[in-house]
């Protein structure tokens, strides 16, 4: 539990096992019970029988659930355990086998499990060992706090770890995740937390595109069509001067209509009408007539 919770970690005791009750590991023997590593040995009421020896069948119950959580069940046994000693039949064979698939118990010798022995503090230490490090046989530690030269600083897999001026391990980052881990005055850890980061909020940025307008311009054409002209007729003797009074009125009338229709051509019309009246008066025996 402390490899996993930090080497200050202390289980809370709520009194569960009647055999325990006032004992220095009553806390560690019951948080086994809340994972579900142990169910205890007697009940009612439910006890925890703290000196009874363990042997290597139990012991295989116990470190896979501690790996695995207290709900897990191993792969059917099959036809053979992988180990000598151990038949297919007998109860835990399947614990037994796969404790042997996955490298955490490699027998007593001979290719043997011996599934009734008493499981020996340093074989228990071994595969305590195995379940905590399984698949870490290629990852090398580097130890590189001048304060702490006994303390690891990173991993080969990417994994690194920093400590307080009194050893207490403060920050891990294991896979990317960063946890921080905080001590009261007395070294005792009081709080373990995930460092969140901050994930930066994206800012909208609008593009504008502007789009040209087509501009016409027309040009209307006019063409003027005059409707009359007016040639005024004078007789005059050939031999007097006449005094010729000539009164001319023209209005011109003009209609103009241009269209300012897109793609059509306005033809504007104008009207002129000219009127011209010519009065000659002379005193003279006319002889000849003259047209101008």
């Amino acid at each position: 539990m402390r490899a996993k919770y930090g080497d200050t970690y202390t289980p809370a005791v709520q009194h569960i096992f009647a055999d325990m009750i006032g004992h220095p590991l009553e806390g560690w023997a019951e948080q086994a019970y809340r994972y579900g590593i142990t169910t205890g040995c007697y009940n009612p009421p439910l006890q925890f029988c703290p000196i009874a020896p363990v042997n290597r069948t139990e012991d295989a119950f116990f470190l896979l659930r501690a790996k695995h959580g207290g709900e897990y069940t191993p792969p059917d046994v099959g036809s053979s355990t992988g180990f000598n000693d151990v038949p297919t039949t007998i109860w835990g064979a399947a614990w037994i086998k796969e404790l042997g698939v996955e490298g955490i118990a490699i027998g007593c010798g001979g290719g043997n499990y011996c599934p009734n022995a008493t499981i020996a503090f340093e074989t228990a230490r071994e595969f305590i060992n195995n379940v905590i490090f399984a698949g870490w046989s290629n990852i090398n530690c580097t130890y590189g706090d001048a304060s702490h030269p006994h303390a690891v600083a990173s991993l080969s897999n990417g994994n690194s770890y920093t400590y307080d001026l009194n050893g207490n391990q403060t920050g891990r980052v294991i896979s990317a995740n960063e946890v921080a881990l905080t001590y009261d005055a007395a070294n005792q850890l009081v709080s373990v937390q995930a460092v969140l980061t901050a994930t930066p909020t994206p800012t909208a940025s609008a593009t504008w595109t502007s789009t040209p307008t087509a501009t016409e311009t027309q040009t209307p054409t006019q063409t003027l069509i005059p409707m009359g002209t007016s040639t005024p007729t004078e007789t005059l003797p050939p031999t007097a001067t006449p005094t010729v009074d000539l009164t001319a009125t023209a209005t011109p009338t003009e209609t103009q209509s241009p269209s300012m229709t897109p793609t059509t051509t306005a033809t504007s019309t104008p009207t002129a009408t000219a009127t011209f009246t010519a009065t000659a008066t002379a005193t003279a025996t006319p002889s000849a007539v003259r047209s101008i």
